[in-house]
């Protein structure tokens, strides 16, 4: 919310109309690469999701999975992705956990971003994920303003 809501009105009018297209494969080490690519396809996704709970909306672009803006050229589309990822990397977007002993963090992949600082050395890193099945992205451009 924070990334987006950073962004001039205008931008976000602007992006709340485009999607993206998302690779997983794109960040696959190469050795493993074409078989996830085989099983998981690119797929498109609105670039402004409604977060299916608090209706709040959300920023749905990734540095490691979004590809391309659908319906513009390579060169808008990259300067634009650009903008949208750099919107994570300020400060005031980000929340950072100082880890102790029997920590234990939970967050919602649909309104977040996770990232992984290196700062733990020389200590071990034990982390378990959990996923649930996940909803269809409802773009923002279909909601009630």
């Amino acid at each position: 919310r924070y990334a987006l809501n950073r962004l001039p009105g205008e931008v976000r009018d602007f992006i709340e109309q485009l999607d993206a297209c998302h690779d997983v494969g794109k960040c696959a080490p190469s050795s493993v690469a074409p078989e996830l690519r085989s099983q998981l396809r690119p797929v498109v996704h609105p670039i402004v999701r409604l977060h299916p709970e608090t209706r709040e909306q959300l920023l749905f672009v990734n540095c490691a999975y979004t590809t391309r803006v659908i319906g513009l050229s390579e060169e808008s589309s990259s300067a634009l992705l650009n903008l949208l990822f750099r919107q994570v990397l300020v400060p005031e977007s980000q929340c950072r956990v100082r880890w102790t002993d029997d920590t234990v963090v939970v967050w919602d992949n649909r309104a977040l971003q996770h990232y992984a600082v290196g700062d733990y050395l020389p200590a071990t890193r034990v982390m378990e994920r959990v996923s649930l099945g996940g909803d269809r992205p409802i773009p923002a451009r279909r909601a009630v303003h």
